[in-house]
Order: C-alpha cells, then structure tokens, then sequence
C-alpha cells in the first residue's frame, strides 16, 4: 500500500502499564528507541501502515530544519571568510604602508647618497682650475716684468677659465629638465650630418668611419638632444682611439624601435669600470668632467629610449641605442 499525502485523522497514542510496572516502561521505552535508532521502526511502520511516495508535513518540516541548519552552517562559514579576509587585507595594508615606508626611506637615503658624490665631484672639478689660477695669480706680481711668464699667464689662465666654463655647462645640461620636443624624423640626416662635423678630426686621428644607416630608418625623438647624444658618444670613440682605427654606425629597424649601433676599434673599457660609466663625475680621462655619459643616459630615457654599452679592454667598444620609430600611444592622447 502506497499513501500519498498526509496521514487522515493522526491520534497520539502512547503505553499504559500499571503503577507497580514502572520498570517495565522504562524496558519498554529502551526497546523502542533502540528500534529507531536502528531503523527497524522505520521498516515496520512501512510494512503496516504502507509507504508515503509524497514528502509530508512532519517530513518537509524534518527537510527544512536540515535546509536551514545548513544555511546556518554556510552563512556562518562565510561570514568566517569574510572576517578573515578584511584581517588580511588590514594587515596587508598595514606591511604595504610598512614596506612603503622603507622604500621611501631607502630612496633618501640613496638621493642623500647621491647629492654627497654629485657635490664632492663638483668640488673636485672646481678645486683643480681653480687652484691652478690662485697659483699662477699669487706668482704674477713676482713675475709681472717677465714677459715669457705673462704670455704662459694669460694662456693658462684663460685655458682653466674655459675649463671651469664647460664644466659649468655641463652641469646646466645635466641638472636641467627640460621636456623633449619629439618629431619624426629620419635617422640617417643627423648622423650624416654629425660625421661631417667630425670629418677633419677623423682624418687628423686616421679614422676610418663606416656608416650604414638605412634611407628608411625613423625615429621618434627630440632631434637636437639625439645630435647631443650623438656627438657625446662619438667623441667618447674618437678619444678612445688616439692611434686610428675603425668607427661603425649601423642602424636597423627592429619595430617599434629602430636600433643605432655606434662600435669603435679603440681601447675599450675596464670590466671594473664598466657598470660606472653613466654614473656623474666618473671618468678615467685626463682633464674630462665625467658628465657626458650620464648626459647621453638622461637624454636617451627621457626620450623613451636605451643605452647599453659593451667593451673589453683593448678590444674596442660597442654601444647599442634603442630609440623608438614611432609617436607612442599616451602620446597621441
């Protein structure tokens, strides 16, 4: 017999033993739940009284307890969650403003750093001209009626004077920030034109200049701070090579970049010196400031570009600009 729905007309109905059979009861009870525990109850009930194929009231109300406590069960979970994800996050934060901190705090130290080498460079620069001139100044009474030695007076004097202007317009060109001006232009027109200003010292030295810089080569960039990175770079070569030798500039294009390949036969650098070339007031040659490559660096980044340098000592060196041929997309905007 299958039942559908709920029981018709249910009874409550329970056991009855005299007063003197209380232990009985109790018998009677620890058999019947044991027989529910078991689910023995259950098999009767559905021999005899049939089987419900419909969930009924007792059932769903049984089934919803369980939806319920499962709700509860979840909604406790995921308020757990929610808990322990708001302390990480807070405590994330609190190690992010932590590490901020240290960074900021590393960064001025290193400026402090920094600003300590760029001021004791500047009065290394300074001091020697400077000493040179206190000298020949002091001894310029002693010697006035001595023709010979006002000649020598007049220029050495105005030789450390000139000096001390470069080293001043260096700095001006190191320390100043002024935004590039880009245009589109072609590569092979400053280079040309840079090589013909060179031209009388590249025979004076016994240079042999290969140029191969495609008709077809753009590039996006300030052009007159690429004419300074130019010349910087190359004079570098010229000096690097007081015996003659090779000078190769070869570009190709690599979009979006267009890629300058400036390598000369001379010298070349030492592997200690090398991670220090673009560092301000570095240099290893005689009467040089050490500004120039850190110029050249600042140019070529502002411009959106790189520069990388490769040298081993007597063999040459090669530098490699990547600069791009092309506005950039923030740029359009």
């Amino acid at each position: 017999m299958k039942l559908v729905g709920d029981p018709i007309a249910p009874t409550d109905y329970g056991l009855v033993v005299l007063k003197k059979n209380e232990a009985l009861l109790g018998e009677i009870n620890h058999g019947l739940r044991e027989l529910k525990s078991n689910g023995t109850y259950a098999k009767i009930e559905r021999k005899w009284f049939g089987e419900y194929i419909y969930p009924s009231a007792p059932r769903l109300k049984e089934l919803l307890s369980y939806v319920v406590a499962g709700l509860v069960i979840t909604a406790a979970v995921l308020l757990l969650i929610l808990w322990w994800n708001f302390t990480l996050k807070r405590e994330l934060k609190k190690r992010l403003d932590a590490y901020k901190k240290t960074l900021d705090e590393l960064a001025r130290r290193d400026r402090l750093q920094s600003l300590g080498q760029l001021v004791a460079g500047i009065a290394h620069e300074i001091r020697n001209p400077i000493t040179s001139i206190l000298s020949y100044s002091q001894a310029l009474p002693f010697k006035y009626d001595n023709k010979e030695y006002r000649e020598f007076f007049t220029m050495h004097v105005t030789e450390e004077v000139m000096r001390l202007n470069r080293i001043v317009t260096e700095l001006l060109d190191f320390a100043r920030e002024k935004p590039p001006e880009k245009t589109l232009f072609k590569l092979e027109e400053p280079v040309r034109a840079v090589a013909l200003f060179f031209h009388n010292l590249f025979e004076e030295r016994r240079i042999v200049v290969q140029l191969d810089v495609p008709d077809s080569a753009y590039v996006w960039a300030d052009a007159q701070q690429f004419k300074q990175v130019l010349i910087n770079l190359i004079r570098n070569a010229i000096d690097a090579m007081p015996g003659g030798g090779t000078l190769r500039i070869a570009a190709q294009e690599r979009q979006p970049f267009v890629i300058l390949e400036i390598e000369d036969t001379g010298e070349g650098i030492d592997a200690d010196d090398l991670p220090k070339i673009f560092e301000p007031f570095f240099t290893k040659k005689a009467g040089g400031v050490g500004l120039g490559l850190s110029i050249c660096y600042q140019l070529v980044r502002d411009n959106r570009g790189e520069i990388e340098v490769t040298s081993e000592k007597g063999a040459g060196t090669r530098i490699e600009l990547k600069l791009p041929s092309q506005m950039e997309e923030e740029e359009h905007a």
